[in-house]
């Protein structure tokens, strides 16, 4: 049986709900456009990289937060490349990973702002650049080899007109 996170095994994380619970969680559907790479420091030894997303549709949204059809989105990750002013190349925390973002690809999203630094973290995706729900993380294959997936291979018109009704509430404090 495959290893998730702490030793957690995947059939475990397979069958927990497919849509999780988390305060301040906004659902869209988003396409990504480009991405930026910066410094945070004059070594360029902290990098980090900004995933530019155009929201196609806002499904759900936490009481205080504006965010239209249409807007551009910001989306962290730690790490990435970049050519420093004297032609070099610099690089932190890249490591190839299986399931990360494609520019050009469409995103079902649960995203959580970050206030302090006015961007979104991604923290669920699944993949829609086919026109059909495909999982595109570890937990979420896992999910659907129990047979535990309700939007997997679902058309994007139905998953749209489907999660508003499913998309859990905020978690109470």
């Amino acid at each position: 049986m495959a290893k998730g996170a702490f030793g957690i095994s995947g059939s475990y994380l397979g069958n927990q709900p497919e849509f999780s619970a988390v305060k301040g969680a906004t659902w869209v559907v988003a396409t990504f456009e480009t991405f930026h790479v910066y410094a945070v420091d004059r070594d360029y030894e902290l990098l980090y990289t900004e995933i530019n997303f155009r929201v196609e549709n806002v499904l759900k949204l936490p009481e205080g937060l504006s965010l239209s059809d249409g807007a551009l989105v910001d989306a962290g990750l730690s790490g990435g490349r970049v050519r420093t002013p004297t032609g070099e190349i610099a690089t932190s925390r890249v490591e190839p990973k299986k399931y990360e973002f494609q520019p050009g690809h469409r995103y079902l999203l649960q995203l959580l702002y970050q206030p302090n630094g006015e961007f979104f973290v991604a923290n669920e995706r699944w993949d829609l650049t086919s026109g059909k729900v495909e999982p595109y993380t570890g937990i979420a294959l896992e999910r659907l080899a129990n047979k535990n997936s309700a939007i997997v291979g679902m058309s994007v018109p139905e998953l749209i007109k489907y999660l508003p009704s499913v998309l859990p509430d905020e978690p109470e404090d």
